[in-house]
């Protein structure tokens, strides 16, 4: 008996094996959509990999748009021993911007509606001419792009070494050469926009490293970004470039320090009054004389006149003054305690990452701006980051997804046919989200408690929508071919209940480690048992 039930439970085993590798890829797709990078990088890749021309105005992918100034021009995909790259050729001068007119930034109206702070980065390679980066690129009444008061990071190069620009269009500009700058090697290119009407260009590999900074007092207004090249006109050869990938990091505001410094002083005065007095005495002489004159006659001929004096004894007066003068003399001291400084640090920073983290979404949908990616993020942040639960689910998923995420990514940017069907995959993944979310909501006064509700939801219709059809396909070519494959719930049921209880635990505790592993049951689990349900319901019919 123990012998012919054997082959079936090989087959169940298989059956097993093939529905966990289902549920991991389900998963891995999941993670992915919504596992986007809380720093706001962004690769703006998005080029169409089909080895073609693209004239005129739409480029290669969705968003970028060509503008070619010049007889002689061409815009195409070429395979090159980098692989896949992004050519442009001109005999005067072309520009191919990033979502020039496109909705992700730009509004109905022709209104720049992107970052206003940001970093754009470009792998690129010049054949000949002159090109770089340009950002800030505003929009005409006519739909067409204006440069003038752009910002342009620059380089040419030669056998003997070429020269690193950043320049404000119109204006004057900031160059530095180096010997390692030539035509055929591959270079990064970056220019950022910082608060404070700082530019900075950076330009490395290949033993180059150059950087140079802006302060622009009048800048312009925020606009798009994209990538310039112009012919030589010394050698009056064409102008031609290769661009493998371009990346985009939108900056928040940098740390901002504010220092307090509260200082007390104690002031003691001292005042002394010195009293000076000064006598003044006045003495007044009063002499009283009196002239009493008598004249007689002698005769008709004669006169005596007899003057007699008197002076009677002299009267003394004395007056004396007293003058008070008064002095104040002030002494101030000031004691100065030591200051207390109260720094208030507000920190909001930029982080620049080389590869980007949302990378199968971004892959699909060609930007990690387009709405679908948007709506799958702001599932993730404004809803199940914000609980701990969500949390710790997240970091323990993202080790296992990020170790293999990008070459996933990679191979979508080289595959038209898999990028589409990744992306029509992702559809479904909107529903399911959408709805966990509505079934979570009566249960939002307890974020914990709503964030459970919601996982166990999700990972159902994932297992439902995803994997099911699945393991009822393999389940009825089993059957057909005269083996049976008995599917028993009691595992995966018993594995739910126990994430469930560590979960309970878990935020009992607040154990971080615990709540990585029951949350991970718990998805698994509930995907499992949603997966084989229909399964298992057709497998009892059939036994009856």
């Amino acid at each position: 008996m123990a012998r012919e039930n054997l082959p079936h439970l090989r087959v169940l085993g298989k059956v097993s094996a093939i529905s966990l590798i289902l549920l991991l890829i389900s998963l891995t797709i999941f993670a992915g959509a919504v596992g986007a990078e809380e720093e706001a990088v962004v690769m703006v890749e998005g080029f169409a990999y089909e080895v073609k021309e693209y004239p005129g105005v739409r480029g290669p992918g969705k968003i970028w748009y060509q503008y070619p100034e010049g007889s002689i021009y061409k815009f195409e995909i070429v395979y090159t021993d980098e692989g896949y790259v992004y050519k442009i050729i001109t005999s005067y001068r072309a520009l191919s911007l990033y979502g020039f007119g496109h909705p992700h930034l730009y509004d109905a109206s022709g209104n720049y509606i992107g970052p206003k702070y940001y970093e754009f980065k470009v792998r690129m390679m010049l054949e000949s001419g002159w090109g770089g980066i340009l950002v800030r690129v505003q929009k005409g009444s006519d739909g067409e792009p204006r440069e003038l008061g752009s910002y342009l990071a620059a380089f040419d190069g030669n056998t003997e070494g070429g020269c690193f620009s950043l320049r404000k269009l119109g204006f004057e500009s900031e160059t530095e050469c180096s010997p390692n700058i030539k035509y055929g090697k591959w270079y990064y290119v970056s220019l950022r926009f910082e608060r404070g009407n700082r530019i900075i260009a950076r330009m490395w590999g290949n033993g180059v490293d150059l950087t140079l900074t802006l302060v622009d007092d009048d800048p312009p207004p925020p606009g798009g970004f994209g990538i310039r090249i112009v012919w030589d006109a010394s050698k009056r050869e064409y102008g031609i470039i290769h661009v493998d990938a371009a990346w985009l990091t939108v900056i928040t505001p940098e740390a901002e320090t504010v220092t307090t410094t509260i200082t007390e002083e104690t002031t003691v005065t001292e005042a002394t009054t010195i009293t000076e007095e000064v006598t003044a005495t006045k003495t007044t002489t009063m002499k009283e004389t009196t002239t009493v004159t008598e004249t007689v006659e002698v005769g008709a001929e004669a006169t005596v006149t007899e003057t007699e004096t008197v002076t009677e004894a002299a009267e003394v007066q004395t007056t004396t003054v007293t003058e008070s003068i008064t002095e104040t003399i002030t002494k101030t001291e000031t004691a100065t305690a030591p200051a207390e400084t109260i720094t208030e640090t507000v920190t909001e920073t930029a982080t620049v990452v080389e590869q980007p983290r949302c990378l199968i979404a971004t892959a699909a949908f060609g930007s990690e701006l387009a709405p679908q990616v948007q709506a799958l993020r702001e599932f993730r942040d404004g809803f199940i980051m914000k609980t701990f639960a969500g949390r710790n689910f997240m970091t323990a998923f993202n080790a296992f997804y990020y170790s293999w995420s990008p070459y996933v990514a990679r191979a979508e940017y080289e595959n038209p046919m898999l990028r589409s069907l990744i992306r029509s995959s992702i559809y479904p993944l909107l529903f399911i989200l959408d709805l966990s979310k509505y079934a979570a909501e009566p249960f939002s006064p307890i974020p914990e408690l709503a964030a459970l509700v919601s996982g166990l939801v999700a990972s159902s219709l994932i297992g439902l929508i995803y994997l099911a059809p699945l393991i009822l396909t393999i389940w009825l070519i089993l059957r057909l071919r005269g083996r049976r494959a008995a599917l028993r719930l009691t595992y995966p049921a018993m594995a739910l209940a126990l994430g469930l209880m560590f979960f309970i635990i878990a935020e009992l505790f607040e154990s971080s480690t615990m709540m990585m592993v029951s949350s991970s049951m718990i998805v698994l689990s509930s995907m499992a048992l949603a997966a084989m349900l229909p399964t298992r319901i057709l497998q009892g019919k059939k036994a009856s």
